[in-house]
């Protein structure tokens, strides 16, 4: 699958079916130095007024449980 692929799927809680919103408004958070995917950083939705957008929550890459046509599905700690 290629980036721009994932890019334009929703992501979304197993749990709750809670929607989080796309994948381009999030950030693929990149080991340096071994260049493994460690996770997605969801943010808070863009504004006009917002001079930066705010980390919500983090998503391991081990959370993530289905990729499938429309959707990415991930397992969410609420601890």
């Amino acid at each position: 699958m290629r980036l721009s692929e994932l890019t334009q799927k929703e992501l979304a809680g197993m749990r709750d079916g809670k929607k989080y919103g796309l994948l381009q408004e999030a950030e693929l958070v990149v080991d340096p130095v071994t260049g493994r995917l460690q996770g997605i950083e969801v943010k808070s939705p863009k504004s006009w007024r917002a001079k930066k957008q705010e980390t919500l929550f983090f998503v391991p890459w081990e959370s993530i449980q289905v990729i499938g046509k429309e959707y990415v599905l991930f397992e969410r700690d609420e601890t």
